[in-house]
């Protein structure tokens, strides 16, 4: 058994952002759907937890498609071209937007990246790091191997202020320094920003509603959780599954994206597990790639990006 699982975030025309985020064009889409249906079979998310559970054999190449993030562009420009080749998929969803009206940072960082030069942005968060702790940033902690290995398709500057906001900064100070910038380069309101970027309610209800789809956690707040501890990790995903259950009425929730990833599988080994059992949890999906050989990792489950697959490009 090979089960290959592919991730999208932005579905999007490709000439829509210069730089910041690399989406998927609908129609480059549906051609990546067309290809790997000449190799693969598409299994739904019911289809993979059967194979855990109850150890229903999967096809011998199996293929799950899956989304993060619950973004608008998602449902309008994805989810037509599922339907009409029939092809099941996984929702994964953040839920902060519809409680609190706030964007996840990572987000906002791709909305300034795309309108702001990535110099005079790590020029604006080197001051507010200033004027928030008295000190300035510590390069010297700055691990540059890592950024290469994380965000191979930016350039230098690009990559840095992604890594400080998304991964060095404790969350507190990356959640200020964010809002401060984005408060000067976007001109409306952070809840409209919201409205146009993530899942419309009657959205998640349309997917709810249509068979092949399913929707799964991505935490309440998209959190990255190796700068969290267990207990916040854990309360962080509860929220995120209430929100779904009370909000939404949506039931047997069974699966979790992680934000960002698992950095640290044996670090984080105990959060990972302590999610999983208190929210009853099947399968996890992380941003490791690779195909899966065996579902023994059911809480580790690689997936590969579409630009990593060669024979998508």
């Amino acid at each position: 058994m090979e089960l290959l699982i592919v991730t999208y975030h932005y579905i999007l025309p490709e000439d829509t952002y210069e730089k910041g985020i690399y989406p998927v064009s609908k129609e480059r889409f549906s051609s990546h759907l067309e290809t790997l249906s000449k190799t693969h079979t598409f299994i739904s998310e019911k289809d993979l937890i059967d194979a855990i559970e109850n150890g229903k054999k999967l096809p011998e190449k199996a293929c799950l498609i899956s989304f993060d993030d619950g973004l608008r562009c998602q449902f309008e420009n994805a989810v037509p071209v599922l339907e009409e080749k029939n092809i099941p998929a996984v929702f994964f969803v953040s839920t902060r937007p519809y409680t609190d009206k706030k964007a996840a940072v990572v987000h906002k960082v791709h909305y300034l990246l795309a309108h702001v030069e990535a110099t005079d942005l790590l020029e604006g968060l080197s001051d507010a790091y200033k004027k928030i702790t008295k000190e300035d940033i510590n390069w010297s902690l700055v691990n540059k191997d890592k950024i290469k290995r994380w965000y191979i398709y930016d350039d230098e500057e690009t990559a840095v202020f992604k890594y400080l906001l998304n991964h060095f900064l404790p969350s507190n100070i990356a959640e200020d320094i964010t809002e401060d910038l984005f408060a000067t380069f976007y001109s409306a309101h952070e809840e409209d920003f919201c409205k146009e970027l993530y899942f419309l309610p009657e959205q998640i209800e349309s997917i709810k509603k249509n068979k092949l789809f399913s929707i799964g956690l991505h935490s309440h707040s998209h959190l990255d959780i190796s700068k969290h501890s267990t207990d916040d990790v854990v309360g962080d995903f509860r929220k995120n599954k209430e929100v779904l259950t009370n909000t939404f009425r949506l039931e047997d929730l069974k699966g979790l994206s992680y934000p960002y990833g698992i950095t640290d599988k044996d670090g984080e080994d105990q959060k990972i597990k302590k999610v999983a059992d208190e929210l009853s949890l099947v399968y996890g999906v992380t941003t490791e790639k690779g195909i899966n050989t065996d579902l023994k990792e059911r809480l580790t489950l690689k997936r590969f990006n579409p630009n990593d697959i060669q024979v998508l490009e």
